[in-house]
């Protein structure tokens, strides 16, 4: 989830990420934690419901659907 004030909460795998998003040079950056090794910018490309999060150069992408938030247990 990508909240209107710059903070972000995702699952994967069962696993719970957050940090801090912006709008960078026209990428989504996305920082991770305080170490700059886990903060990256992405082109962000969008085809109905489905997204992927690509960084120019490398083949490897992240994904996602788009949907509406879900409360999850903490």
């Amino acid at each position: 989830m990508f909240a209107k004030h710059g903070t972000y909460v995702s699952f994967s795998l069962g696993t719970k990420s957050q940090g801090n998003w912006r709008v960078e040079k026209n990428q989504l950056c996305i920082d991770r934690s305080k170490s700059s090794e886990d903060n990256r910018c992405y082109e962000v490309w969008i085809s109905g419901k489905n997204v992927q999060l690509r960084q120019p150069g490398i083949d490897i992408h992240d994904e996602g659907i788009l949907q509406k938030p879900v409360k999850r247990p903490l």
